[in-house]
């Protein structure tokens, strides 16, 4: 139906559609929105209950050519605390994208700590995207990583310390 209208009134139906209570039908919703480029009601699901439904609005926002990181950014550095590992990823991977230097130190303290490699992974290419603003204060943290049992976190902490060169003692 909603593909039968305007543009226009189609965003508005659509969200209408995101205040639905059925999880699937938001998520759907979020998908629909994030095609026609309508950000603001997707930024409204940032905080649902259903963490399916958070993981969809990180994930439509954070399409390219999309504005919706920046207005959603203090939002985002509550979500890296979230139960849920997908909003966990999805996050940080929301971060990476844009400017990840303000989420530095809790991007490193997931990199430590987080028991899912999905998460310290989203975590490592986070701080591998500050590149060489990356801070010196930090650069113990990818030298630990370097024993991460996960294959992809060795080789991005190794990459950035290849790349912070004799900052990083190499």
């Amino acid at each position: 139906l909603a593909c039968q209208l305007p543009v226009d009134d189609a965003a508005v139906a659509l969200a209408a559609l995101i205040e639905d209570s059925r999880p699937e039908v938001r998520v759907a919703s979020i998908r629909a929105l994030a095609l026609l480029g309508a950000i603001d009601p997707i930024m409204t699901r940032l905080d649902d209950p259903a963490p399916e439904v958070r993981a969809a609005a990180l994930a439509a926002m954070n399409q390219p050519g999309s504005d919706g990181m920046e207005k959603a950014l203090p939002r985002l550095a509550k979500l890296l605390d979230s139960e849920d590992a997908a909003v966990r990823v999805g996050a940080a991977t929301a971060l990476a994208s844009m400017d990840p230097l303000p989420a530095i130190p809790k991007l490193a303290a997931m990199l430590r700590s987080d028991p899912d490699p999905n998460v310290r992974q989203a975590a490592a290419f986070g701080l591998s995207a500050a590149g060489l603003q990356f801070p010196d204060a930090e650069i113990p943290t990818l030298v630990k990583a370097l024993d991460d049992p996960d294959g992809v976190i060795r080789q991005v902490a190794a990459d950035q310390l290849r790349r912070l060169g004799r900052r990083a003692g190499a």
